[in-house]
């Protein structure tokens, strides 16, 4: 699927079970729409009517091998894919930033490399690429260590059959996220993994994979997904006279912070954006480290 040119961004939480994704994701849109983003949020398998019927079917059912189990979520995230390309093509004054709790790297490590009997990484991705699925632009993988992480799933009341698994499963589920993290950024497309595109061919790609250290309260956990987001968003490019808000301030302000206006003044040799604030003051903008608007 083809997404229009924009500010908007599509990011992904993954990990194993117990990882506190699902705790991430809120958090994280909290943060985030108190800075003024639009968000939303979303979780796969699921995700919308259709999808929902999908992940109560596949977790009700132990006996589903990998390639029916991805080829079921993959019909289920080209559902969902339409529905997110709706939000993520829509113009708006603030960048709207959707935020998916699993998407299609969890069929790569679950599904593919889970059952190298079947032909790994490589059928399941052809699979999603047929489903002509979008492509996220960021995917955070929450690392846990799996002993830690079916402790916190012990006081859950509505563990699955995944979150059900041995120790044993669970560590090589962790190791395939492991082999993942190694390329950093996995394309593929409907003819296999790491291959030449070319025109008969749809593809699909997991975006930046970042490691997120896991382990730490969730004040940390969210506050390195941000830097991230922020670091890598594109800054709009400005003039003087533009009119300008500020989203993030890299470093700690007294007396500015997000929702502060004012006016571009100078530019100068280092790329700092010199602003005049309405509130009288002056500081500049850092574009290695601070986040705005353009009004």
């Amino acid at each position: 699927m083809e997404r229009k040119v924009n500010q908007n961004i599509f990011l992904t939480l993954e990990g194993g079970e117990g990882a506190g994704k699902t705790t991430i994701s809120h958090k994280l849109a909290k943060v985030l729409r108190s800075y003024g983003f639009s968000v939303l949020e979303t979780s796969e398998p699921g995700g919308t009517a259709f999808g929902e019927d999908i992940r109560k079917f596949v977790m009700s059912r132990d006996n589903l091998d990998t390639t029916t189990e991805a080829l079921l979520f993959a019909a289920a995230r080209h559902e969902h894919s339409k529905f997110l390309l709706q939000t993520l093509n829509e113009d708006k004054e603030v960048p709207t930033i959707v935020i998916c709790d699993r998407y299609v790297l969890s069929s790569l490590v679950y599904q593919g490399l889970q059952d190298k009997a079947s032909g790994g990484m490589y059928p399941i991705a052809a699979i999603n690429a047929n489903a002509d699925i979008l492509s996220p632009d960021r995917t955070y993988f929450i690392d846990v260590d799996p002993e830690e992480g079916i402790k916190r799933t012990l006081n859950r009341s509505n563990n699955n059959r995944f979150d059900e698994q041995p120790l044993s499963y669970h560590r090589s589920i962790y190791n395939n996220y492991a082999l993942c993290m190694k390329n950093g950024r996995i394309e593929c497309t409907s003819k296999g993994v790491d291959i030449a595109y070319n025109e008969a061919s749809r593809s699909f790609s997991t975006g930046i994979i970042v490691p997120i250290d896991g382990m730490n309260d969730i004040d940390t956990i969210v506050g390195d997904i941000l830097d991230d987001i922020f670091i890598s968003m594109d800054k709009p490019p400005v003039v003087p006279g533009d009119r300008v808000e500020i989203i993030r301030l890299g470093n700690e302000e007294k007396f500015y912070g997000p929702g502060d206006k004012g006016t571009v003044a100078f530019i100068d040799d280092t790329h700092s954006i010199h602003v005049n604030w309405d509130n009288k003051g002056s500081i500049a903008l850092l574009p290695e480290c601070d986040c705005w608007k353009k009004l």
